[in-house]
């Protein structure tokens, strides 16, 4: 698209410079480059650069009024932070704009950076400044198909920022204004989270059987998945897997499966379930899975592929929670009037959703490609759909709400994914949010009675009363309450009507000011349950039986007593407007209602923990010393997660699929099988199957247990594994993954080994130091020599495959904190129920997770790599033969040091 220079002038762009970023390189700054882009012929050409010194006066060669381009100005100001006078005149330098921002901004579907996009459209090569120039233009070009309206949020949002953003949209908006002709009406794109058609199906009066034999067909070297797939290779566990699954669905049975890395076992489920469920029209099948990362696949890979190639059609959607989805009527209200709602700061992050708010087909914030929604939690929570006060018959977009859109494909879909925790909440809704079904797939079933510990808890917290009773207060800002609605309704009352409601809503203001003094006292009294002396920053203390002695009985009932005045008080409230037929208060009706339900269900979460019964809940105490005012939490989980199951799951169900790829312990299923209540259905109607990964692990995995540094149970043990990694770095420095059982750990040793190798050029990052999940992963994977520290989370779901991952130390048997109220529970339960909790509790949760940790090693049949266990324990304990032969690969013992380095050294020289 030609933009002319009018054009490019009416937005301030008369001439802009590019600072070259790519000139910059470790640290090392002798010059700035710098290119001036001038007009010939209408549009944009490329000078030869003019390359500025330092010494060079930096303002005179950068007039004011001509924009300056750089491409990740955070990034740039970071290297140039050492050459402090670079850096405080780009700091101050303005107006300049940041072209990755603009581009996110402009182009929030695009994945970024632009480089494979401007490729596509111009096949020149790109070199740094050129392309920073041909991204400002594809930006200038999207700029201008904008709507007015979308023009006018933007400008809305950035009129007060101190740099060249502000000044691009508002010229834009007033270049929108005055050539509305340009303007395109918005229009949404395709839903990512659909796939197919909702069809008419009528149920079969008698179930049809599927034939195996179409596993064969498609998996076989010659089949159809070889037809699609140009590396496609036959693998027999995969096939053997689909039979089984088809097999199970036949016979309504329940299959538990373990499949091995590699194996492929989304398709090897998906084929079976898919061609089951379009042979029974009518029927309904859910997928669920614990991870985000695995629907995303599902439906960005396996599901589109398999729509294509199978006979019949199907029609498949993605659900998720509330807060997942975007609802227009918080962002139409604070989009009109920012500046009462958001920080400049929260402005800023506002922008890339702009555009995506316009033309989102599912307004899905994880379908954003470039948006972290976790980074912004406070900002994303004013604008998602998990909101207390959402009225969907006075909402004016009602009609095109996301939540409600998906909510209604989910019932009539063949295919519903959702993720554990939704299943749990359906589940306890009795199926309000899925609807009936009868077949399910739990993929990431490792994870399921950690998952439904958490949903099916209940938590009482100071942050419920602090909600009720900003519900109730004068409002701020944008904050929409009781006494907000109030006021903007005042005008419309007659004098006599308003004064009986200003005194509802006195009163009110009142009981919930009493309550939260209520509140205050039972929790301070609760503090002294807490052992003030505890090291831990982080304080459980679990109850094993009521901690309402006779003092908080009396603050207990003093709560019962005010809630329920409370309660009363906006009945009354909600009935006197109802009888005097306001029509005009129905805002206050709802949020009446709306408050009723808050505070009953806080009365609910009291008598629970009141009434508990401490054999069937595990109950505990919280607090957090880290923070000042010490808020006790009191938690509560359910004991027996299997024994729920079996009761309020299993009997809906005709088949059912549990999968993973770490489920047995040394090849047996008793653990799982009785910690999900399976061993309470019919013995005929359960499964097992054990499918074996197609890697070849002992060609592709030297695993080493080093005899020569202490036992983690001694005191010398972290400095030991700190000066070993760190040896290990220096000798053999390649993508590295170092796995804890815990922070400090991490901490200790990341700081040790990173005082050592500052010499050797690779770069280290540790879990809770050096940025999220996300970054470090993202970092981790383009920087093939980086290493990497992680706890917890790092142990399953990351997929980093090739050079990028070629050493992995496990520095301890992944065992759980024994005081951890939980885990002490269920191993005394186990214990009391087996006559040994550490050997079907305690050992089998470790097996599993290490086996999750080793996982991360091996990704694809071309991968080698090492793997080091840093715990003796596994050779000198009565339980190292079990750890040891649930691993897929034989380990072997060394002695010392030099024996270890030389089977490294052997093993990554080794021409394979």
């Amino acid at each position: 698209m030609a933009i002319s220079v009018e054009t490019y002038q009416a937005l301030g762009l008369s001439t802009y410079k590019i600072i070259n970023t790519h000139e910059i390189v470790e640290n090392s700054v002798s010059m700035l480059q710098i290119s001036l882009i001038p007009f010939k012929n209408n549009k944009v050409i490329k000078k030869d650069c003019q390359v500025f010194h330092p010494d060079v006066d930096f303002i005179d060669v950068l007039p004011k009024n001509d924009f300056l381009l750089v491409y990740g100005l955070d990034e740039l100001l970071k290297t140039l932070e050492p050459f402090k006078e670079w850096y405080q005149i780009l700091l101050k330098y303005e107006p300049k704009i940041d072209v990755r921002e603009l581009s996110r901004i402009l182009l929030p579907f695009e994945e970024h950076p632009l480089k494979h996009t401007i490729e596509q459209r111009d096949s020149d090569s790109i070199n740094p400044d050129s392309f920073i120039a041909k991204a400002f233009h594809l930006c200038i070009e999207e700029a201008l198909g904008l709507s007015s309206q979308t023009t006018k949020t933007l400008q809305r949002l950035s009129k007060d920022f101190q740099d060249g953003l502000s000044i691009f949209f508002q010229n834009l908006n007033d270049l929108m204004d005055q050539k509305s002709s340009l303007s395109k009406n918005l229009r949404r794109k395709r839903p990512k989270n659909m796939i197919g058609e909702p069809g008419l199906s009528v149920p079969l009066e008698k179930e049809r059987s599927l034939d195996p034999d179409i596993c064969h067909q498609f998996f076989k070297s010659n089949g159809i998945c070889s037809q699609h797939f140009s590396q496609y290779e036959h693998r027999k566990g995969q096939e053997e897997m689909a039979k089984a699954v088809a097999k199970a669905f036949n016979r309504q049975e329940f299959l538990v499966a373990e499949a091995g890395t590699g194996i492929g076992k989304s398709l090897a489920y998906l084929l079976p379930g898919l061609s089951w469920l379009t042979e029974n029209p009518g029927q309904k099948m859910i997928i669920t899975t614990h991870t985000k990362t695995l629907q995303q696949q599902l439906f960005s890979k396996e599901l589109p592929f398999l729509e294509k190639v199978l006979p019949n059609p199907f029609y498949a959607v993605l659900l998720k929670g509330r807060s997942n989805y975007l609802c227009l009527k918080r962002w139409e209200t604070i989009t009109q009037y920012p500046e009462s709602s958001l920080s400049q700061s929260e402005k800023r992050h506002l922008l890339p959703l702009v555009i995506w708010a316009d033309e989102t087909g599912d307004g899905d914030i994880d379908m954003h490609p470039s948006y972290a929604s976790d980074l912004h939690y406070s900002l994303w929570r004013k604008l998602n759909a998990d909101s207390p006060d959402c009225d969907r018959s006075r909402c004016p977009h009602e009609s095109v709400c996301f939540l409600q859109r998906i909510r209604k494909a989910a019932k009539q879909a063949d295919l519903v994914v959702v993720n554990h925790a939704l299943l749990f909440s359906d589940m306890v809704s009795s199926g309000s949010i899925i609807g009936p079904y009868s077949s399910l797939i739990m993929d990431e079933a490792h994870q399921i009675e950690k998952v439904a510990s958490n949903h099916l808890g209940v938590r009482l917290q100071p942050r419920l009363f602090k909600d009720l009773v900003q519900s109730c207060a004068p409002a701020r800002g944008t904050q929409k309450n009781l006494f907000s609605i109030f006021h903007s309704k005042a005008a419309e009352l007659q004098e006599d009507a308003f004064q009986k409601l200003e005194k509802f809503i006195h009163t009110i203001q009142h009981h919930a000011e009493t309550v939260q003094q209520c509140s205050n006292l039972l929790f301070n009294q609760l503090k002294i349950v807490i052992i003030e002396e505890s090291e831990s920053a982080n304080t459980k203390v679990r109850l094993t039986q009521s901690p309402f002695n006779e003092s908080l009985l009396e603050s207990y009932e003093a709560l019962d007593e005010n809630l329920c005045s409370l309660e009363w008080t906006i009945s009354q409230c909600a009935k006197w407007i109802q009888d005097e037929s306001f029509r005009t208060l129905d805002d206050i009706v709802f949020e009446c209602g709306r408050l009723m339900d808050q505070v009953e269900q806080i009365k609910n979460i009291l008598r629970h923990f009141l009434n508990a019964d401490y054999e069937e809940y595990i109950i505990w105490q919280e607090t957090n010393s880290e923070r000042d005012d010490r808020d006790v939490i009191l938690q509560s989980v359910p004991l027996q997660i299997g024994q729920i199951l079996a009761e309020k799951l299993y009997p809906k169900l005709s088949r059912c699929l549990f999968t993973s790829a770490t489920l047995s312990v040394a090849g047996e299923f008793d653990y799982l099988v009785r910690q999900l209540g399976l061993d309470q259905i019919d013995p005929e109607c359960l499964s097992t199957r054990l499918f074996e990964s197609p890697f070849l692990y002992n060609e592709q995995v030297l695993m080493g247990i080093p005899t020569f540094i202490p036992s983690p149970k001694e005191s010398n043990y972290i400095n030991a594994a700190s000066d070993l990694i760190k040896e290990i770095l220096e000798v053999h420095p390649r993508g590295t993954l170092v796995l804890f059982t815990s922070n400090a750990m991490l901490r200790s040793t990341y700081t040790r080994v990173k005082e050592s190798i500052a010499n050797i050029d690779h770069l280290l990052m540790a879990q809770g130091i050096d940025g999220n999940r996300d970054q470090l992963l993202n970092r981790f994977r383009t920087d093939q020599n980086s290493i990497l520290f992680g706890t917890s989370s790092f142990w399953e779901g990351i997929d980093v495959p090739g050079a990028a991952l070629e050493t992995l130390i496990i520095t301890r048997i992944p065992f759980d904190v024994p005081t951890d109220p939980i885990v002490q529970a269920r191993t005394e339960y186990v214990q009391k129920m087996t006559g040994n909790g550490f050997i079907n509790y305690t050992l089998p949760e470790a097996i599993i997770r290490l086996r999750q940790g080793f996982g991360r090693l091996i990704r694809s049949s071309q991968d080698r790599g090492l793997m080091l266990l840093l715990d003796m324990r596994v050779l000198k304990n009565h339980y190292g033969r079990l750890i040891l032969d649930s691993l897929p690969v034989q380990s072997r013992i060394f002695s010392t040091e030099n024996e270890l380095f030389d089977a490294i050294n052997t093993w990554f020289h080794t021409e394979q």
